[in-house]
């Protein structure tokens, strides 16, 4: 779950939330301590979405939440907790076998829905424009998309009036559904806003989507997901000792940070980085041997060193080496669990 003050952080959710009718100040963030505690006082019954683990910085919280978790519907690599409840994960054999976890949700609508039935548009786009974001608008050059992300789209598109919601601008014909593209286009842009990402400090930054993680080895690490090139990144302020308290703060042996920007206009050519960063130079050179293993476990990320790792300054008590991933399809939800065996 993400915390009050990350959501101010989160813009195409953000938009797309206010868009849909939702007032975003009247969300509830389990970070809030009294808002657990009110929840603690009466019959509770939790599912977890997009996630299948609790994962609060208090254990006690964690402790606490853990028991009324009943359900988890998520699309990444089982975790193993929380063994009592149902779970419904599309995650088999190192893939996600669905694009979004919005569709697992909407997936729940279908034995609902009679042929006259029309869903609320506000639901219906806040599933659609989250479903067309994770599947990079269903481009299959990607592999984010799946056929059942495409039955839940064709789903939502008609069994819903959409003129209730939206204005003119977002149709582009007379058949009154949508434009996909100018959704998909719309929420893209507030995503990967160069002066969003320009503002953010370094710890901004490295905490707006980030997990933690532990290898078989037991050593602690986190992902952090940015949508700005490492060079970039490497330039902020602070960027040195942050990384440094940040490691030590979480505790981790080691952090890596995934990079996905796109090249111009053109949504057909992302690029993907890896910057992996430690306080122990052998622990960085066993994870990046291990990444660059081109027989091993790791070989289909097709990861390779980027040539400016023999520029870099040495910095005192910080050690890194940047990659970068030819697999583009290969998100967090594929590569955690492939570092876990680490």
């Amino acid at each position: 779950p993400i915390s009050s003050s990350e959501m101010k952080f989160r813009r195409d959710a953000t938009i797309l939330l206010q868009q849909c009718g939702v007032d975003i100040h009247k969300l509830i963030f389990l970070d809030n301590n009294v808002v657990v505690n009110l929840l603690l006082q009466r019959p509770l019954s939790i599912t977890l979405v997009d996630h299948n683990k609790l994962a609060f910085a208090s254990s006690s919280k964690n402790q606490d939440l853990s028991q009324y978790v009943v359900e988890i519907l998520d699309h990444h690599a089982d975790e193993g907790a929380h063994s009592h409840c149902q779970k419904n994960i599309a995650f088999h054999n190192g893939y996600a076998t669905v694009g979004s976890c919005c569709t697992l949700v909407g997936e729940r609508l279908v034995p609902l829905l009679k042929p006259s039935h029309t869903i609320d548009p506000g639901l219906s786009l806040s599933l659609l424009g989250t479903i067309l974001l994770d599947t990079a608008n269903m481009n299959f050059n990607t592999n984010r998309g799946t056929p059942r992300d495409q039955q839940l789209i064709d789903l939502l598109l008609n069994h819903t009036v959409w003129t209730n919601l939206l204005p003119s601008k977002y149709f582009s014909s007379s058949d009154k559904k949508p434009c996909l593209d100018y959704i998909f286009q719309w929420l893209q842009n507030a995503k990967f806003d160069v002066d969003f990402w320009s503002e953010m400090t370094f710890l901004e930054c490295l905490e707006l989507d980030y997990k933690e993680y532990t290898t078989s080895y037991s050593l602690r690490f986190g992902i952090s997901s940015i949508l700005i090139p490492t060079a970039q990144l490497e330039k902020k302020e602070g960027f040195i000792e942050g990384a440094t308290e940040f490691m030590k703060m979480n505790n981790l042996q080691f952090l890596v940070i995934m990079s996905l920007v796109l090249n111009g206009n053109n949504n057909d050519s992302p690029k993907r980085e890896l910057l992996i960063l430690s306080q122990n130079k052998k622990v960085l050179e066993d994870v990046a041997n291990f990444l660059l293993d081109s027989h091993g476990d790791t070989s289909f990320l097709q990861i390779i060193e980027k040539v400016d790792n023999a520029d870099t300054p040495p910095y005192k008590n910080l050690f890194l080496k940047r990659l970068e991933q030819g697999n583009l399809s290969a998100s967090r939800k594929v590569i955690a669990p492939i570092f876990t065996k680490f």
